[in-house]
C-alpha cells in the first residue's frame, strides 16, 4: 500500500484514525491505560497492518526490529547518562541486521529469478 492509493486514503487512513484517536483520548484520561501505554500498542498494531499490507513476508523482520528497538530504548532509559556506548553498539547491530535482511532478500530474489519459484 502506498500513501497515494485510494485504498490508503479512503480505507486504511480513516479506519486507523477513528480507531486510534478515541484510544489516545481515553489513554490521557485513564491512568491504567496510560500505564500500559495502550495508545502506543494500538499505533504499533496499526503500523504492522500497514507494513503487512505492503509485503506480508517482511512482517516478521519488522516485528523483530521493533522488539529490538524497544529493548534498546528500555536499556537506554535504565542506563541514563552512561548509555552512549550502548546507543552506538545498538545502532551498529541494527544496521548489520538490516543489511543482512536486505542481502538475504536480494539473494532470494536472484535465485528465484534464476531457478524459478519453489
Amino acid at each position: 500500500m502506498v500513501f497515494t492509493t485510494y485504498s490508503f486514503l479512503f480505507l486504511f487512513f480513516p479506519v486507523a484514525f477513528f480507531v486510534y484517536h478515541p484510544i489516545r483520548i481515553a489513554t490521557e484520561r485513564v491512568s491504567f491505560l496510560k500505564k500500559i501505554q495502550l495508545d502506543s500498542i494500538v499505533l504499533l498494531l496499526i503500523s504492522l497492518v500497514f507494513y503487512g499490507w505492503a509485503e506480508i513476508r517482511t512482517l516478521p523482520c519488522i516485528i523483530l526490529i521493533a522488539f529490538l528497538v524497544r529493548l534498546g530504548g528500555l536499556q537506554i532509559h535504565r542506563l541514563g547518562e552512561k548509555s552512549s556506548a550502548f546507543v552506538v553498539g545498538s545502532g551498529i547491530l541494527l544496521a548489520v541486521l538490516l543489511i543482512g535482511i536486505k542481502s538475504f532478500h536480494m539473494v532470494n530474489v536472484r535465485l528465484t529469478q534464476h531457478f524459478g519459484p519453489y
